[in-house]
């Protein structure tokens, strides 16, 4: 055979063999259409939220039934922690001086702001958080106030039983309470559109609420607000009883309460309490 008849009998099975697989690359199996319709595999395994332990770390050190100065001990524990890495990177002593005489004066603030709501109607009556407490029940309220936030935590009988966080939109890296709701809403997984707190129209504030059993959580938009509540649900449970002595905190209720004890009879009064 000649030298030119070789190279084209060469040229002529390249083709072929290049047609082949240009014929091969056409053809599929059924296993590989099934993988071409299903989504991506990040999307079928989204991400599962815990939210027990969601809300078990959020709590952190607190338990419900704490005293006050179990309480103060662990925000003590809390503040000094804090300080004492800022310290550390300070290598100046009269500013590590300053940052230890801040801390104290920290503390000392956070102990003096204990509220016992024994009778006498306060500002806190009014605000925002009033629905939160009653007056003459043995209930109290620390306050702490954050750059960005205010935790008030709420005792009754001397134990503590809420948590209520007050946060800007700032301390959730969120432009907005709306977008701020959402991210609180994302750590605890799906939950129930909360019911229970609702605005001067009666109107249900936009949150959800969880709960791993013995904890009860909501979150909630108050406004430029967005607040992160945790409840004892064994307390929940028993605040009818609990606030067995029960004071209106507004002018129409102290009016409609005045009205009711004119026109009920004393066994009305009774059950409706």
């Amino acid at each position: 055979m000649k030298l030119n008849e070789v190279v084209l009998a060469l040229s002529l099975i390249a083709v072929a063999r290049s047609h082949a697989a240009a014929q091969e690359s056409l053809e599929f199996t059924l296993d590989e259409v099934d993988a071409a319709d299903a989504p991506p595999a990040a999307a079928k395994r989204a991400p599962v939220v815990d939210t027990k332990q969601v809300i078990e770390r959020a709590l952190g050190e607190l338990r419900w039934g704490m005293s006050k100065s179990d309480l103060l001990k662990v925000l003590k524990a809390q503040v000094r922690a804090e300080f004492e890495q800022r310290i550390k990177i300070e290598r100046d002593i009269m500013r590590q001086d300053a940052l230890y005489q801040e801390a104290q004066e920290e503390y000392r603030r956070m102990s003096e702001t204990f509220i016992a709501f024994d009778g006498q109607k306060t500002g806190w009556d009014v605000s925002a958080v009033g629905p939160e407490f009653t007056q003459g029940n043995r209930e109290a309220m620390l306050v702490v106030a954050g750059k960005n936030s205010r935790d008030l935590y709420f005792f009754i009988q001397g134990k503590l039983w809420k948590w209520y966080r007050e946060l800007s939109p700032e301390a959730l890296n969120a432009a907005d309470a709306n977008e701020a709701l959402v991210v609180l809403n994302a750590r605890f997984g799906p939950g129930k559109s909360q019911q229970d707190r609702r605005n001067e129209s009666n109107s249900p504030y936009p949150g959800s609420t969880w709960s791993n059993g013995s904890t009860h959580v909501t979150t909630l938009r108050r406004g430029s607000d967005v607040c992160l509540i945790f409840e004892d649900a064994r307390v929940l449970e028993q605040l009818a009883v609990l606030r067995h002595h029960v004071q209106p905190k507004s002018d129409r209720d102290r009016a409609s309460a005045a009205i009711d004890s004119v026109l009920l009879s004393g066994a009305e009064l009774e059950a409706r309490h």
